[in-house]
């Protein structure tokens, strides 16, 4: 038996099962990857792109450049049909602050959600036009509004 931190002693598996479950998780990512593929190749559009958070100073001096924006994880980014009222895809950013959403063709807002820390965007003023097999970049810098 192996003991835990919690004080509770628990039995220690064979690593058969688990060796199971990690050939389950990499046979459905490669599956799950083989579909978006497909999907792209299908006629839906790609958009990508980068959340950061400018954490300048109020102020800066002659000479002084601000510092470069930082990446913002965990962040929902979402795009919502301009004829719709609810979105139509979302995905969360990375560690690097990197998003990427499938989309079939037509016209999208993209706005934020869920922004950890707290802070403000501008949203998109024009529609993003996704068209079939190509992708756009749309990048959003988070401000948090101190001057």
């Amino acid at each position: 038996m192996a003991n835990t931190n919690d004080g509770k002693s628990t039995r220690r598996r064979s690593g058969r099962p688990a060796a199971v479950a990690w050939a389950l998780a990499v046979a459905t990512g490669l599956v799950m990857g083989s579909f978006q593929a497909c999907s792209a190749a299908a006629g839906t559009g790609l958009v990508t792109g980068v959340v950061t958070r400018g954490m300048g100073p109020p102020v800066l001096l002659p000479g002084e450049q601000p510092p470069p924006p930082l990446p913002v994880a965990a962040v929902v980014v979402r795009a919502t049909p301009v004829d719709a009222r609810l979105p139509a895809a979302s995905a969360r950013t990375d560690a690097t602050g990197r998003y990427r959403l499938v989309l079939q063709p037509g016209a999208y807002r993209l706005d934020l959600d869920e922004i950890p820390g707290g802070g403000f965007h501008k949203p998109a003023r024009d529609p993003v036009l996704v068209k079939a097999h190509e992708e756009i970049r749309h990048d959003f810098r988070i401000d948090s509004g101190m001057r």
